[in-house]
Parts: C-alpha cells; sequence; structure tokens
C-alpha cells in the first residue's frame, strides 16, 4: 500500500506527501524492529528520481543498494533491469518503464540494484548534470558492472536536459557505435526477447545479439541502441539548435528500420519545421497521424503562416 501511495502522490506532483508517507513507513517498520523492504526502498528511489532529487536517490541507493551492485555483479545480465511491457513517453523518458516490475516485489536483490542504480542517474541527467551522472556510471563499471542501453540513455538525457548535442553525439558514437555507419539498434522483438532472457534467467546480451540490424563490418563489441537512444539523440540535437543532427537521427533511425513511433514523428516534425521544411513535415503528418489532431499540426501552421 505504501509503494502504491508514494507512486501516486509523486505522479500527482505532490513529492512532499510521498516522502511523508516514506517516512511514516520507515518509522513503523523501526517501531517493529523491521527493516525497510527494498521494494519500496527501491520504489522511493524511484520517486526520486522523477522529480530529479538526485541527492536523495544516490544516499538510499548507497544505503540500500550500493554493496549488492558493487559487490553481488557475479554473471547476471547486464541489461536485467526489468523492461516493462508498456511503452513511456519520451517526455517521462524511460525510467518509468521500471516501475511496474518494481512493484511486483518480485525481482531479487541484484535485480534491484541494477533498477537502482538507473533511477540514480535518471535523477542526475534530469538535472542536467552529466558529470555526476558519469562518475556514476564510471564507478560502477569500475566495480564490473556491466553497462546497458539504460545507462548510456541517461547520460544522453542529461545532455538534452543541459542543451549539449554535440556530447550526445560523442557519446552515443562511443557507445553504440557511429551514428552516420548505423549503429546497432534494438527493435521490439529483441526487447521482448531480452525480457523473456531475464525472466528465465539467461543472457540478455545474447538475447539481443539475434536481432540487432544495421551492424557495420568494423562495429564490433557495441552496446545495442534502443528506441529512446535515438529519441534522447534526437531531442539533444533539437532543444539544442542541431537541427541537421536530429534530422540525420531520423533518417538512420529509419535506415534501420526503427520507428521512433508518434513522439518520434512529433519531434521530427519539430525539427523539419525549424529547417524550414514544411512541406515534409506536412507530408509525415497525413501519412502518420491520418488527420488525427496533434499539436504538430498547430506548429506547422503557425510556420506556414509566417
Amino acid at each position: 500500500m505504501a509503494s502504491l501511495m508514494i507512486r501516486a502522490r509523486t505522479h500527482a506532483g505532490d513529492f512532499e506527501a510521498a516522502v511523508e508517507v516514506f517516512e511514516r513507513s520507515v518509522a513503523l517498520g523501526r517501531a517493529r524492529g523491521e527493516p525497510l523492504s527494498k521494494g519500496l526502498a527501491l520504489r522511493f528511489i524511484g520517486a526520486c528520481s522523477h522529480v530529479a532529487d538526485g541527492q536523495r536517490a544516490l544516499s538510499l541507493h548507497r544505503q540500500h543498494f550500493h554493496d549488492v551492485l558493487m559487490h553481488g555483479v557475479g554473471a547476471a545480465s547486464a541489461a536485467r533491469v526489468a523492461r516493462a511491457a508498456e511503452e513511456v513517453a519520451v517526455e517521462e523518458d524511460e525510467g518509468g518503464a521500471m516501475e511496474k516490475t518494481a512493484a511486483s516485489g518480485q525481482e531479487d536483490e541484484s535485480t534491484m540494484a541494477r533498477m537502482s542504480l538507473v533511477h540514480v542517474l535518471y535523477a542526475w541527467a534530469r538535472r542536467g548534470d552529466l558529470e555526476m551522472a558519469r562518475s556514476l556510471l564510471e564507478e560502477a563499471e569500475g566495480a564490473g558492472v556491466q553497462v546497458s542501453d539504460r545507462h548510456v540513455n541517461a547520460l544522453l538525457l542529461a545532455c538534452v536536459h543541459r542543451d549539449d548535442p554535440d556530447e550526445a553525439l560523442r557519446i552515443f558514437n562511443a557507445r553504440f557505435g557511429p551514428l552516420e555507419a548505423g549503429a546497432q539498434v534494438m527493435t521490439v522483438a529483441a526487447e521482448e526477447a531480452v525480457g523473456a532472457a531475464e525472466a528465465s534467467g539467461g543472457c540478455a546480451q545474447h538475447a539481443s545479439g539475434a536481432h540487432r540490424s544495421s551492424r557495420s563490418s568494423h562495429v564490433e563489441a557495441r552496446l545495442v541502441a534502443s528506441r529512446h537512444s535515438y529519441l534522447f539523440l534526437l531531442r539533444a540535437g533539437l532543444q539544442g539548435g542541431a537541427i541537421d543532427l536530429a534530422l540525420r537521427v531520423r533518417q538512420r533511425a529509419e535506415a534501420a528500420g526503427l520507428s521512433l513511433g508518434l513522439d518520434g514523428d512529433t519531434l521530427v516534425m519539430r525539427a523539419l519545421v525549424e529547417s524550414g521544411e514544411v512541406g515534409s513535415a506536412l507530408r509525415l503528418y497525413s501519412e502518420r497521424y491520418k488527420g488525427q489532431p496533434s499539436n504538430s499540426l498547430a506548429l506547422i501552421d503557425r510556420k506556414s503562416a509566417s
């Protein structure tokens, strides 16, 4: 119940109420001599991430999950952060996609520790603090924690919030392979395969490898870029004024057969309008939205009238 209340209060924009729920739960457990539930701790770390409270999220992570993450890595899958089935809107980013699994209480501590790290990275990313997010990730890597696309996506999101498309592109190229050469992409089928492999205790890296596309012959041992990887890079380009980068991201994603969805289409239409290609934006709108109302249409109309 406390976990659900924390989530509800946070998403209703009342984080202070969520803090009160968490603190009452901690006090009640202490009075009973009971340790804090790892699932509840993870839920609250996720809530802190949602409101970009990086310091509180990090403090709780170090208290409840740091030792497990740093010393209990073993040979478990790097990407075992419970990919939820539901899609997450790009405005909310993908951090919220882990909440359903966290609430189930069925994950082992190692998996929850990885989920906690992702939440912490996103908390700092939402503040635009790339340095802190990168430092935490490098610390984890140094301890043997294998990096997944979600970790890298947090760094890309930090670039979005600090309007730094150049750094976003450098991170994307370094982790996923050169954008222009055709970075490996994770399709929906691959994400489902990863989830199935994780559920059965298999290796997610091997599962995702069976579904890679647009692999460059000179790009080896790279992570697999997900839909959110491209969306965050596209956003970084658009918000940082690098419209040409945003359009190149769209072209490379399409060439790789990766759909960016309606969120991506809206961003692409905005990039097209900003670059003066109103006709292309209208064609994309006609193809994808099929006459449905959209904020993008108003944007196109304003640009056409100017």
